[in-house]
This record gives C-alpha cells, structure tokens and sequence, in this order.
C-alpha cells in the first residue's frame, strides 16, 4: 500500500472508529507501529488536528475529504453485499439493498461506466436457501435484546428433546451456512442454531 493511500486509511479508521491506538492502526495497515508512528507525525506534520487521549482522535473532521471509491472497493463492497452470509435472513438482504443502492448512487460520472462493465463480469450467486421467517424473526429479536443488554429465556427444539434455557445473549456468529447465538449461562458459553429456537423472552 503506498503511503499517501495508508495516510487516507488512517484518517477514515479514525473517522469510523474510537480510541484506536498504534497497534490497532499497525494491524489495520498491515505495517509496524513504527511505520505508524512515522505516520501520525507526517499527519501532524500536515496540520491535521490529530490528538491522543485514551486513543488517536480528531479535534474535528470538517477537513476531511469526502469518502471516493475505487472500482474495486465498489467491487468488494457489491460483493460482499450479496453474500450468503447477508442472503440467509430477509432483514439483512433489504438492508443490502438499500445500502447499494445509497453507494451505487453516489458513484462519480468518471467511474460509473468502469464500475457497471465490472459488476456485469461478475456473477453472485447464492448456494444457501433463504432462511424461513421463523429465523429472520429470532435474529431480528435477539439484535434488539443485546443492544440492550437483557437476559433472556428461550425454548430450543434438538434431535432429542424440547428445553427452556436462560442466559445473557452475546453475539450472534454465522458459520457454514447457518446462524447460531452465543449465550453466556453462568461463566459458560454455548451455542445454538437460530432455526432450533422457537420462543425468545425477557427473563
């Protein structure tokens, strides 16, 4: 990555992100913290009011450029946007679409044609059914229970019988091809498949 592009990345991580510090910005870059280091004075050194405190931030971002993509970002981002991952639950997929339709809005006159030839070169195509509304339902339930930090009962149905559990719901993870909720009970975590929960209520 040249280094007027690692300096832009910088500006738009610390844009994006709060109190992030020389690690985080090194991995980010793939690069040394040294090399970012070197940066931030180089970024310093142009007037950018960047300042320390807990983590890099901006006194303000009123200076900053507004966001440019490239045909490949835009690439990387149609793709991603039409994942299997965002195809398995119907919130996801409209707000996929919506969400490209914003980006695709925004595209500059003097990429437009690059970006439309490239997306019709590549076909997305996705090997995961829709899941049912029962799954949407249970994903879209528990993305509101953990903004608020509740405890939860939920029923799950196995191969082998019907239980009704309680725990503090952490993160929801999808892995080959399914959705699953990590729930914290106790001091341990477990997991389970959002198609086997049937029921989701406040403890």
């Amino acid at each position: 990555m040249a280094k007027s592009d690692r300096l832009l990345l910088i500006l738009n991580l610390l844009r994006s992100r709060r109190n992030l510090n020389a690690s985080d910005l090194a991995n980010e870059c793939e690069v040394s913290e040294r090399t970012i280091f070197r940066d931030i004075q180089a970024l310093s050194g142009a007037r950018v009011p960047i300042y320390f405190d807990g983590g890099y931030k901006f006194l303000t971002d009123a200076f900053l450029p507004p966001l440019n993509f490239t045909v490949d970002e835009l690439l990387t981002l149609y793709i991603g946007l039409n994942s299997d991952l965002v195809e398995s639950v119907d919130c996801l997929r409209k707000s996929a679409k919506q969400t490209l339709a914003k980006l695709e809005s925004l595209v500059p006159e003097k990429i437009k044609v690059d970006y439309k030839k490239a997306k019709e070169q590549i076909t997305v195509q996705s090997e995961k059914r829709h899941s049912g509304e029962g799954v949407a339902l249970v994903f879209e339930l528990l993305k509101q229970v953990m903004r608020a930090e509740k405890k939860i009962k939920l029923r799950y149905v196995s191969a082998r019988s019907s239980k009704v559990i309680e725990l503090v719901p952490k993160a929801l993870l999808y892995k080959k091809g399914n959705w699953y909720l990590a729930g914290q009970i106790k001091k341990k975590i477990r997991y389970f498949r959002l198609d086997t929960i049937k029921n989701v209520s406040l403890s």
